[in-house]
């Protein structure tokens, strides 16, 4: 008899807390933001959010640059590398940002820089375009 009220207890545990879970999760959904925005690449940092954008329909003339949030993905603000087509972005020890870009503009596709968390961009290579940065020590 003992066994059995054990079991049934635990049954009944365990369907509350899956129960629970299910209710928690339905409580905090997701935010819908917006579909139309290309981005490719998310990187957190510790100054706010940097997403890029790279959408291939040219003739809408889109941003396709770099955005930043500043207040957890509340509101973006457009940064730079306006028109590149942005295809990643990476994030060092030093906080420099790397992105890669797709379209050229009045200078080159490739691999960019800032050293001064996404206010100017150094081109740095290789002229053409790239899709992946990862810098490796």
């Amino acid at each position: 008899m003992k066994k059995g009220f054990l079991a049934l207890i635990i049954i009944f545990l365990t369907t509350y807390q899956i129960c629970k879970i299910k209710l928690y999760a339905q409580e905090t959904p997701w935010n819908y933001i917006n579909d139309n925005y290309f981005l490719s690449s998310v990187k957190n940092t510790p100054w706010g959010i940097l997403i890029g954008e790279y959408d291939t329909r040219a003739w809408l003339y889109p941003f396709n640059g770099l955005y930043i949030s500043k207040d957890s993905g509340e509101t973006f603000e457009q940064v730079n590398l306006k028109d590149k087509g942005i295809t990643d972005i990476f994030l060092d020890d030093n906080d420099y940002i790397y992105a890669t870009t797709y379209y050229h503009t009045s200078t080159p596709a490739g691999l960019f820089k800032s050293i001064d968390q996404g206010i100017s961009f150094e081109h740095i290579g290789p002229p053409y375009s790239s899709n992946i940065v990862k810098i490796i020590d």
